[in-house]
């Protein structure tokens, strides 16, 4: 009697990733600079492509948005007494997917100036008054979707739109009279990923042949 025994045949999965960005004009690429960046409010619109279901199976899509805020503060203490002028150059940057897949990051410089008593000018300069340029700062935020409907949505050939919005909220306070002016600049960079379920290769008809040979070969070598 010959004994088949039972082989199980196993097929190697391994989930891949795939990314792409794209960027506003005169974005920071990681390294905060003002040059070329847009002065808030804006608002541009980005593509990025979409998923090609050429590769596989779609499992996870995530947006990532990297922001960068660039500027100049500008100070004066007009009280009679010395002050503490606290001051936040920020702007609030908004990417808005498809499918309500939406990001936001709130990049912000923040510092304090301590002012004397006014010195009768308002040049934000002196001793109750600065002029401070070259601030920055970045922040990033990300937001993933495995729901079928939103991996549906970015699965197909071509690209997919993305409106980047940027407001500025610059402000400054203290405990006196405060004359503040700022000028704001953003950036931003969108970087969209894929994860997702390679494709398995159907065995070729040579590789089934042998995999028949080898069931023969142990059913011989079990017979009784």
């Amino acid at each position: 009697m010959i004994r088949l025994l039972p082989v199980l045949l196993a097929v190697p999965s391994f989930a891949a990733t795939i990314s792409y960005t794209a960027s506003t004009p005169g974005t920071f690429n990681g390294t905060p600079t003002n040059a070329n960046t847009a002065s808030t409010n804006w608002s541009q619109t980005l593509a990025l492509p979409l998923f090609d279901s050429g590769l596989g199976t779609l499992t996870a899509v995530t947006l990532r948005l990297d922001g960068g805020v660039y500027g100049t503060a500008r100070l004066e203490s007009e009280d009679s007494s010395p002050a503490s002028i606290n001051y936040t150059l920020a702007s609030q940057i908004t990417a808005s997917g498809i499918s309500g897949l939406n990001v936001v990051v709130l990049p912000a410089a923040n510092g304090v100036f301590n002012a004397s008593s006014y010195d009768g000018t308002t040049d934000f300069g002196g001793t109750s008054g600065v002029t401070l340029s070259g601030l920055s700062n970045t922040a990033f935020s990300s937001t993933s979707s495995s729901l079928l409907a939103v991996l549906a949505a970015y699965t197909g050939g071509g690209t997919f739109n993305v409106s980047v919005n940027a407001n500025g909220n610059s402000s400054s306070s203290g405990s006196g009279n405060v004359v503040s002016a700022f000028n704001t600049r953003a950036g931003a960079l969108l970087t969209v990923t894929y994860d997702y379920d390679p494709l398995v290769p159907t065995p070729e008809p040579l590789s089934l042949a042998f995999v028949g040979a080898g069931l023969i070969t142990v059913g011989l070598l079990r017979r009784k």
